[in-house]
C-alpha cells in the first residue's frame, strides 16, 4: 500500500541530460573526493560505534533485566516522542548554523545514554527511560545533520552516486559490526567476564555499554575534519543563542512580544 501515494507524484522534467559515463566510474566518483572520504570515515566510524554494542542492549533487556515486550515498547515510544521534539529544534539550528555543530553536540549527548543502563537491576530499570530521552533528542540531530551534510558536500547536479555510496557504506558497515559485536558478546559472556573497579563490578554487558560511549563520542572527532561550506562553530552558535535568549527576556520584561523585531512606532 505504500506504493499507492507514489502513483500521484508528478514527473519532473530534467533540466539537462548528463553525458553517459561508465558504471564503475560513476560508483567510484564520490571516493575520489577528499572531503567525501573524510565524511565516509566519520560515517563508517559511527556505524562501528553503533553496531558493536547493539546486541548488548537488546539482550540485556531480555536476559539480565527480564523485561517483556510491553516495557520494551514503552521505551521505543519515549524514544519516538523525543525524536520528534528533537527534529524540530535541530532542523531550525542546522538551517541557521550548519550541520556539523548539531551533529557533534548530538553525538556527545547521545553517547551519554549507556551510563543510565549500568546501574539498572531487575525490577529497577526506570533510568533506561532517561537514556531513551537522551537518545531521542541526540540522534534526532545526528540523523538529520549527517544526511544534510552529505547532500551539502556532494555536487548539486549529480548527488545520486554520493547518496548511494553513503547508504551502501552505512548499511554494510552496520550489519557487519552488529554481527561482530554479537559474536564478541557471546564469547565474553561464556567466560563469565567480571571486572572490579573500586566498589563497582562490571560484567560483559557493562563493558559493551562503555564501548558504545567511546565509539559514538569519538565519532564526533571525525566530523571536525569534514569541510562544510557556510558552517558556524559551536561557540558561535552558543553565543548567538545566548544573545537571542537575553534579547527575548528583556523584551518580555518590558511587556513586548518576544517575537517583535522593531520597537512600536511612536504616536
Amino acid at each position: 500500500m505504500a506504493v499507492v501515494p507514489l502513483l500521484f507524484v508528478p514527473n519532473v522534467k530534467l533540466r539537462e541530460r548528463r553525458r553517459e559515463v561508465p558504471l564503475w566510474h560513476e560508483i567510484l566518483t564520490p571516493f575520489r573526493d577528499p572531503n567525501f572520504r573524510r565524511y565516509a570515515l566519520f560515517y563508517g566510524w559511527l556505524m562501528l560505534g553503533s553496531g558493536i554494542p547493539h546486541a548488548a542492549f537488546q539482550l540485556y533487556q531480555k536476559n539480565a533485566l527480564g523485561l517483556g515486550l510491553m516495557v520494551v515498547g514503552s521505551f521505543q515510544t519515549v524514544n519516538r516522542i523525543f525524536d520528534m521534539i528533537g527534529q524540530r529544534w535541530s532542523g531550525r539550528l542546522t538551517d541557521r548554523f550548519g550541520n556539523k555543530p548539531i551533529v557533534i553536540l548530538g553525538l556527545i549527548g547521545a553517547a551519554t545514554g549507556p551510563f543510565f543502563w549500568i546501574p539498572t537491576q531487575p525490577g529497577n530499570y526506570w533510568l533506561i527511560y532517561i537514556s531513551y530521552v537522551v537518545w531521542g533528542l541526540g540522534w534526532a540531530g545526528v540523523g538529520l545533520g549527517t544526511q544534510n551534510l552529505m547532500l551539502k558536500i556532494s555536487p548539486r547536479g549529480n548527488n545520486v552516486a554520493y547518496i548511494a555510496a553513503t547508504q551502501a557504506l552505512g548499511g554494510i558497515s552496520l550489519s557487519v559490526f552488529q554481527i561482530v559485536g554479537g559474536l564478541a558478546l557471546d564469547a565474553l559472556l561464556a567466560t563469565g567476564f567480571r571486572l572490579e573497579i573500586g566498589l563497582a563490578t562490571l560484567n560483559a554487558y557493562h563493558l559493551f555499554f562503555l564501548l558504545s560511549f567511546l565509539g559514538r563520542s569519538s565519532a564526533a572527532l571525525w566530523v571536525f575534519r569534514v569541510t562544510e561550506p557556510g558552517c558556524r562553530s559551536i561557540g558561535h552558535m552558543l553565543r548567538a543563542l545566548r544573545r537571542a535568549r537575553g534579547v527575548r527576556a528583556r523584551r518580555l520584561a518590558r511587556g513586548r512580544p518576544a517575537t517583535a523585531r522593531h520597537p512600536a512606532p511612536r504616536a
